[in-house]
């Protein structure tokens, strides 16, 4: 991660206090999304806000028939809902609300409906997305611009960044979105268009006239103006329209039928898209957007290439946000997609097996061919065309190795090879290699169930064994040195595009964080002898702080990491419940629970397959075995 400072541009007006702490603001939202943070500050709450800790309490006294007083009390036991929180105090009202909720969870026997009333009374007069989303932005604004040091708001700042996260997860936005959202938008010196301003191109009879508004009207937003323009987003309408999707596989002769809100539909027949609003009326514009509902590729329309017309497509009705016109497969993945693109799927079932029902298609071999690309057309309520997630279907990635990259894959290659097939333990350990690849590359589709047959349930009776065999894991595994080496590693290099911290080549060096060599081991042995001469900024501190208290005192760290553990698995587990009876599924909130059980799982696996390259065992008993021989050694 980078630990970029503000712009003068932005700052100059401001108390050296205020910067500090909008800087500290920043860092640690750019933290919580970091993708190699690993184990560190894993006590911290992520990803997490009032109105998510409701909602859980919610659900589980919903769906969740095992549920009892114990379970609950750590979403109502919470830091957030105690009467210290930033929100709480100075609100007397919500804090008896708050207190008389807890209070009913902890003489909790059965009695749901009235648990689910007060939660219902909570939202009402505070614990909702718009008076919280208001609230929050005017806290944090008072807490920047206060006399308090930023020692003294650290806490307060850190609950606002998971917060504001929080409620936009629950807003719709893609995780790219909002861990980007500061660094290109907000705090961003040159991101004159990524704001919108209270006259548009439409009220000016040029463009020039019209750029030179929005310069002035950008070299106007003071840091507090900035700060507010989260609020546009936290409280943005959403908007209806559809998405439309090519059907592959299958030649839709019928008239449009509808399932389950998903309209199937033959472009080359029907036709929905309609052209936007344009000075443009020639027939090459309209032949664009024809060409588009029939899933042509721009660069095929725009090169002229003939195309193979969707013979199939499907509508499904969505709320959207505007954000939502900038998304791709690749990591902007929003909540309309993927909700579109469940009920499609889920639609195409029931279409295959109407299949029968069609004069030529009974018995066909090839009905299970019928899916959707899953390439997306969205457009606004009245079929006005708005923009594609285009993939890269067609572009073909380079995969060539150098010396160093090729001599590790041949190594992993080598092991794994070798182990293929030899007992259904190795064969599992294999498929939990693959399953975890697969749950990160493609995180929006990661389901709490499917993890729990693919990596789970091959090694473990019960959550208990896994537990056990994750703390061994993670003491015989991992060294907080070494994730600290990776996550600081590049972190001081100056920045050509953003102002950031940084440190000379000779200090870099000193401290043992140069760049990571490929095929080089990271051992962490210079950092942690050199880890005090870590600049004293930001949460830099809390680094420093956390590494030393593992020199000092293992065992407590040790005691933290296994709560972690703990805590992590048992919540993992009643999701996977909820799924797998009631089949509700939510791939956007519960970011920080997925992140922090792919990272356990890691641990484990690794250690097993590090029983099988060391030892050669060929099952779970020796693979655990071997993991309590080497943390005892």
């Amino acid at each position: 991660m980078k630990f970029y400072s503000l712009d003068k541009s932005i700052g100059e007006n401001y108390k050296p206090e205020v910067i500090r702490k909008v800087e500290y603001f920043w860092h640690f939202w750019d933290f919580l999304f970091t993708t190699n943070r690993k184990l560190i500050l894993v006590e911290e709450p992520k990803f997490i806000s009032q109105i998510s800790l409701l909602n859980k309490i919610e659900k589980h006294l919903k769906y969740n028939n095992g549920i009892n007083a114990k379970k609950l009390l750590k979403y109502s036991e919470h830091d957030y809902f105690k009467k210290e929180n930033l929100i709480l105090r100075g609100n007397s009202e919500l804090t008896t609300k708050v207190k008389s909720f807890k209070t009913s969870i902890q003489q909790f026997k059965d009695d749901r409906p009235p648990l689910l009333i007060k939660i219902e009374e909570l939202k009402k007069i505070g614990f909702n997305s718009n008076s919280l989303s208001e609230l929050l932005i005017e806290k944090l604004w008072k807490l920047l611009y206060s006399n308090k040091t930023l020692q003294d708001t650290k806490s307060d700042l850190k609950f606002l960044s998971n917060s504001i996260i929080d409620l936009l997860q629950i807003k719709g936005y893609s995780i790219y979105f909002i861990k980007t959202l500061l660094k290109n938008t907000i705090l961003n010196p040159y991101g004159k268009n990524r704001f919108i301003y209270e006259k548009n191109r439409n009220e000016f009879s040029n463009t020039q006239d019209y750029d030179n508004y929005v310069e002035s009207e950008f070299q106007k937003l003071n840091l507090e103006k900035r700060i507010n323009y989260l609020l546009f987003f936290l409280k943005q309408d959403k908007r209806r329209g559809y998405h439309f999707f090519k059907i592959e596989g299958i030649e839709f002769k019928n008239d449009p039928i509808e399932i389950f809100d998903v309209k199937f539909y033959n472009p080359q027949k029907d036709k929905f898209l309609t052209t936007p609003h344009s000075n443009n009326n020639s027939e090459e514009y309209r032949s664009f957007f024809e060409r588009r509902e029939l899933f042509h590729s721009e660069k095929d329309i725009f090169n002229k290439n003939d195309c193979e017309d969707s013979t199939c497509n499907a509508m499904v009705p969505v709320e959207y946000l505007m954000e939502d016109l900038y998304f791709d497969l690749s990591n902007k993945v929003p909540a309309s997609y993927k909700k579109a693109i469940d009920k499609v799927l889920f639609s195409i079932n029931i279409l295959k097996n109407s299949i029968s029902y069609s004069s030529s298609g009974y018995w066909s071999k090839d009905v299970p061919s019928i899916r959707p690309s899953f390439v997306s057309i969205l457009t606004n309520s009245d079929y006005c065309y708005h923009a594609t997630c285009e993939t890269n279907e067609k572009n073909k990635i380079v995969f060539e190795l150098d010396s160093t990259r090729k001599k590790m894959f041949d190594d992993k290659l080598l092991f794994l090879n070798s182990i293929n097939n030899k007992s259904n333990f190795l064969l599992q350990l294999l498929k939990s290699h693959s399953a975890l690849a697969d749950y990160r590359i493609n995180f929006y589709f990661f389901d709490f169930k499917s993890i729990w047959i693919d990596c789970i349930e091959p090694f473990f009776n019960n959550y208990d064994e896994l537990i056990e065999v994750a703390k061994k894991a993670l003491e015989y595994r991992v060294n907080i040195f070494v994730s600290y080496q990776a996550l600081l590693s590049n972190s001081f290099e100056n920045n050509p595009f953003y102002s950031n911290y940084s440190l000379t080549p000779q200090d870099i060096e000193k401290i043992g964080l140069n760049e990571i060599e490929i095929g080089k081991q990271i051992t962490g042995d210079k950092l942690s002898k050199a880890s005090h001469l870590l600049p004293n900024i930001s949460i830099i501190e809390e680094f420093k702080d956390e590494m030393k208290r593992f020199k000092e005192s293992k065992n407590s760290q040790k005691l933290k990491l296994n709560n972690w553990i703990v805590k992590s698995i048992k919540s993992a587990y009643e999701e996977r419940n909820i799924e797998v009876h009631y089949n509700l599924k939510d791939y956007y909130l519960d970011y920080g629970l997925k992140r922090d059980l792919l990272e356990i799982l890691d641990i484990v696996i690794g250690a097993l397959t590090d029983s099988v390259y060391n030892n050669k065992v060929t099952n779970i008993e020796d693979a655990i075995n071997y993991i309590s021989n080497k943390i005892n050694q």
